[in-house]
Parts: C-alpha cells; structure tokens; sequence
C-alpha cells in the first residue's frame, strides 16, 4: 500500500467510488489518483469483483487515468531531451493501447530484427543498397506485410502490435523502418509529402547544395518495402494537385514525427467512438 495511505483510509476511498454523488466521487478518485501507479494492482482486483457496472466503469476510469497521467510524465521527460529517440518515445505510447508493460518483448523483437539486418549489412554497400537490405529483412526474410487500409484497426498504428504480429498500417511499417534504420545509423528519415507517409534516403552531398525533391535520392514505400524514384512522387503530387514545395522533403524531427504520429491515431480513435483516447492524443498534442 502507499505510503500516503494507510489502511482504513484506503478502505474508505475505494467505498467511496461508489457513491452517487459525483463530487464525492471527483475528490475520491483525485485522492486514489495521486498515490500513483503503486495502487493500480489493488484498484485491479477490486474491479474484477466488482458487482455493479457502474463502479466497474468508475474504478476502469480511475485506472486508464492513473496509468494516463504516467504516460504523460514519460512523454514529457522523453521529449525535452535534446535528441529524443525515436523507439523509446513509442515504447512510451504503446501504454495507450495496452496496460500491461510489454518492453521487453518489444525490445527483444527489435533486437532480433536489428540483428537480422546488421549481419547482412557492410561498409562498402551504397544507401540505396542498405535500405535494400533493411527492407528484404523486413518483408521477406521475415515476413512483416502491409495491411489493406479497409481493414485497418487502431492497433496496426501501434508499433508493438506490428513487430508481434508482424503486420502494419503505412505508418506503423515505416515507423519500424525508421526505428531500425534509426539503430542501424543508415540514411532514412520521413517526410511530410501531403496525403502520403513516404520515407526518404537524403543524397551524399552536404543539404546546403541540394534542397527539396533534390535532396532525396530514393524513397521507400513503408507498406511493401518497394523503392521508387523522382518520378513517382512527382506523379503523385500532380495527381493530387499539389505543387511540388521544398518543404515536403525536409526531415521531420522525432518529436514532430510522433506528433503527425498522433494526429493520425486521434483520427482512427474518433473513427472508433473512443473519446477517452482521443481526449488523452489531445493532451499529448497539446503538450509537443
């Protein structure tokens, strides 16, 4: 039990979550709320037995809250960093998704991709030749593949649902591609290309000779792994009439990443009716 807590008081808060009146319910839950996450496996088994729905429904808010308001406080340290890594800060939000703690899986998953990857990799390959091979490991070797868009689920956003199940929206594969790439140190960053998650593989040259479409040299669909050139994104652009603007082929920052990151889970969340997450993606919004 906490420390701020003792026994009979505990024992009054959790009656007290109960009772109808909201504002006594309110001044309860802040109560509970503050002793932090040392209080969630009790809060746990008491909604387990929980008789009424009603105060499994209150003791079930009280939960995702308490585990929220971790999050935050991660999330907040994760990104005032100087240069805040790109898989901690989703290992971070997976907790959106899932309650239990599943990093070291993760972890162990990534690991095992990343190796996978480097014992095939040498310094004498090109960019394009690397991101090949990170690409082949991904898709072929291990079989990862993209998900039709009509079935998607929120899930497939989640980076840790894609390395488990090894399947995977647009975003959430070119998210694991960054990641790895990330990892691996090979040339690869994401781009704001409008109506299109397409990651870029920037040229040798210094960024200061090259701006725009021509600082990129290739691109990597994160869907299926392909590699396509100039053309193809030019096509796209007219297509969707859109002019060809230097500011799409700029790098996003890890921060700004996760924040195009976020906006796109808040869209599926409201698809979903779930208006506790997309209250929760707002205040993590708010916050980058």
């Amino acid at each position: 039990m906490n420390a701020a807590v003792n026994e009979s008081e505990w024992a009054a808060l959790i009656q007290l979550i109960d009772d109808p009146d909201e504002e006594i319910f309110q001044a309860v839950s802040q109560r509970i709320a503050a002793c932090g996450l040392s209080v969630l496996p009790q809060l746990e088994q008491i909604w387990e037995t929980a008789e009424h729905p009603e105060h499994q429904n209150r003791l079930d808010a009280l939960i995702r809250r308490i585990q929220f308001e971790d999050i935050q406080k991660q999330f907040d340290h994760w990104r005032l960093q100087e240069l805040p890594d790109l898989w901690s800060g989703l290992l971070i939000l997976d907790q959106l998704n899932h309650r239990e703690d599943r990093s070291d899986a993760l972890c162990t998953s990534l690991e095992q991709l990343r190796r996978n990857a480097w014992l095939e990799l040498n310094q004498y390959l090109t960019p394009l030749e690397q991101i090949n091979v990170l690409s082949r490991v991904l898709f072929e070797h291990n079989s990862f593949k993209g998900i039709d868009p009509v079935r998607e689920k929120i899930e497939n956003y989640f980076l840790g649902d894609v390395l488990l199940k090894r399947t995977g929206n647009q975003m959430g594969l070119g998210l694991l591609l960054l990641v790895l790439a990330e990892k691996l140190d090979l040339p690869l960053h994401a781009m704001q290309v409008p109506g299109l998650f397409v990651l870029g593989s920037p040229n040798i040259l210094p960024s200061r000779q090259r701006t725009g479409i021509e600082s990129i040299d290739f691109y990597v669909d994160p869907q299926t792994g392909e590699l396509f050139g100039r053309v193809e994104i030019e096509q796209f652009l007219r297509r969707v009439h859109q002019p060809l603007e230097d500011v799409y082929f700029s790098p996003l920052t890890n921060p700004e990443l996760i924040g195009v990151w976020l906006k796109k889970l808040q869209q599926k969340a409201e698809e979903n009716g779930d208006k506790s997450l997309v209250d929760q993606i707002q205040e993590l919004v708010n916050s980058l």
